[in-house]
């Protein structure tokens, strides 16, 4: 699943490994009037600050989109161990039938008279 904000952003293993100093925690947005109205109500019917509700959106946001990733890794992965399982089935039944093939000649050779 790809970062719909900002498509060059870093897997969260590089982000954690960068150095926390580099960010001040402030950010600068800018959003249409309607939207910061609509923002401001929302935050007063919770009963807390602009500023928190719109952290707690974005905080909201951010782990639905790393679930997103991690259902996506998991998808993969379950695709692989499905794929490996078929392979799996599919030189067991070649085993089976090679063991049938061996059997019915060794009774084959029983029955003609060779292994005696």
């Amino acid at each position: 699943m790809s970062n719909s904000i900002n498509p060059d952003s870093k897997p969260a293993a590089e982000a954690i490994a960068e150095p926390m100093e580099e960010y001040s925690g402030e950010v600068s947005l800018v959003v249409p009037k309607t939207l910061h109205k609509k923002l401001t109500e929302a935050a007063k019917a919770e009963g807390v600050e602009l500023n928190q509700y719109l952290v707690a959106l974005l905080s909201e946001r951010n782990a639905v989109n790393a679930i997103g990733n991690v259902q996506a890794e998991l998808d993969a992965a379950n695709q692989r161990l499905r794929e490996r399982e078929a392979v799996m089935r599919q030189m067991e039944r070649r085993a089976r039938e090679q063991r049938l093939s061996y059997d019915n000649r060794y009774i084959e050779d029983i029955e003609s008279g060779l292994n005696d």
